[in-house]
């Protein structure tokens, strides 16, 4: 396998994860995003609304799982700086409450960027000797001398 195949192999999947985190944060100011599963009566949630990712996990009777679209980032749990942590219920539900998480998006653009920058440093080509590559282009006869 050439090496230049290999390191692009290896920067495709940070290249990718970037690009769809900055693709879900820009489309979160549209409206909301959200990814929902659910098993034995719990429920996990994964979503994005005007700049913010939103983690929550519960216990739930009535969740349906798939994609939901829309909303705003009313009824978040309080954040400081994009970060919040804590109990949310639903006022239209019997169900528990459930364990809410807020954080910014650009949090996860940043850390990607970083680590991304990491794999493509160690990644890199060496070359043997300090500056740019030169390719030394060999000949048996000497230049002309023009007058």
């Amino acid at each position: 396998m050439p090496s230049m195949f290999r390191r692009w192999l290896i920067r495709s999947p940070f290249l990718l994860a970037l690009a769809f985190i900055v693709g879900v944060w820009v489309t979160s100011y549209f409206g909301g995003i959200v990814a929902i599963t659910s098993f034995r009566g719990r429920f996990w949630a994964v979503g994005a609304v005007q700049g913010l990712g939103i983690t929550a996990a519960g216990s739930s009777s009535s969740v349906v799982s798939g994609f939901h679209f829309g909303g705003t980032a009313d009824g978040l749990v309080p954040t400081i700086l994009g970060f919040g942590w804590g109990e949310e219920s639903d006022p239209f539900s019997t169900d528990p409450p459930y364990l809410e998480s807020v954080f910014p998006l650009w949090l996860l653009t940043a850390v990607l960027t970083m680590l991304n920058w990491f794999v493509w440093r160690k990644t890199r080509a060496r070359y043997n000797g300090r500056g740019f590559p030169v390719e030394r282009i060999e000949s048996s006869q000497s230049p002309a001398k023009s007058e």
